[in-house]
């Protein structure tokens, strides 16, 4: 997958907008812990589609 220049500056731009609002979220957590988080929600959004 690859993004156009339009696209490329779209993301360009949320991510200048977004990124102190996450550093300031995610202060204290470490990148272990922030993985280990990703893996359990990435596991129960599984659950959830397989409920139906």
């Amino acid at each position: 997958m690859y993004l156009s220049e339009k696209g490329e500056a779209l993301h360009k731009t949320i991510m200048e907008a977004t990124d102190p609002f996450l550093e300031e979220i995610l202060e204290g957590i470490s990148p272990e812990e922030r993985d280990a988080a990703a893996t359990v929600l990435e596991k129960i959004i599984m659950n959830l589609k397989r409920r139906g």
